[in-house]
């Protein structure tokens, strides 16, 4: 049987969130040190001097008005310098530039070399997003393989997002084997990381026995989990207890 897509991809579901979403990503995650205003003209300095982390940092500073006006273009002009000495971050954020069309002209062959070289440095939101690209054919031909080598890769980086998406080509047989152990074990490691969909998942593998022994008890943990952060599908699963104590047809 295949899952509803759920909660897949809902990072991507076209190529690239807003830009500014995605900076407060990096930003919660660690990837994207923000300087303060204070620090604008050291900044700058630094920028013009070639150091890349300070031409990624001013780009960054530039696209969402940190002690700057917000300017697209200087965003881009800085992170394109900052991208072409191999700063992941830089080239990954010109990526999504390219595919929007902010500061820079629209071009998708660009915007997916540039989410590739990220890839390959490790950069795990440029790993998950080159695997979603793969997986619904949006500027690469289609290949669920490819999807899930890359999802993969970011996933084994401890990505929750990628590891809620890696559990979801298990549980559907999508470039990998169909493995619903293997299922679980993803689903998992993205619950207990606090991921709503991914807790919504695993609580949808315990109602209907899949990769686990079936546990109506389980299943409405995870969905309460999942319903406590405003889950929609997890507040029906509930209802759906509440009303018939089974979910099977969820």
């Amino acid at each position: 049987m295949t899952e509803p897509l759920v909660g897949l991809f809902v990072v991507m579901k076209v190529p690239f969130v807003a830009t500014v979403v995605v900076v407060c990503v990096l930003v919660g995650l660690g990837l994207l040190l923000v300087p303060q205003s204070d620090d604008l003209d050291l900044l700058i300095g630094l920028a013009e001097a070639g150091d890349a982390e300070a031409q990624f940092n001013l780009g960054t500073n530039y696209e969402i008005g940190n002690g700057v006006s917000i300017d697209v273009e200087k965003a881009a002009s800085w992170l394109r310098r900052a991208a072409d000495q191999g700063h992941s971050g830089a080239q990954f954020s010109l990526a999504q530039k390219y595919f929007e069309g902010a500061g820079v002209d629209q071009d998708t062959v660009e915007a997916v070399k540039w989410t590739l070289l990220a890839a390959k440095q490790e950069h795990m939101l440029a790993q998950l997003s080159l695997g979603q690209l793969y997986f619904f054919g949006q500027g690469v031909q289609q290949d669920d393989s490819q999807a899930a080598k890359w999802i993969r890769k970011a996933a084994e980086q401890g990505y929750a997002r990628a590891e809620d998406n890696l559990g979801w080509l298990y549980s559907n047989g999508r470039g990998v084997s169909q493995d619903d152990n293997a299922a679980i074990q993803w689903y998992r490691r993205a619950a207990e990381k606090g991921l709503a969909t991914a807790q919504f998942s695993l609580g949808l593998m315990y109602a209907t026995g899949r990769g686990v022994g079936r546990d109506m008890g389980e299943a409405e943990r995870w969905y309460r989990l999942a319903a406590e952060q405003g889950y929609a599908e997890a507040k029906g699963a509930l209802l759906d207890i509440e009303n018939r104590g089974d979910v099977s047809e969820f």
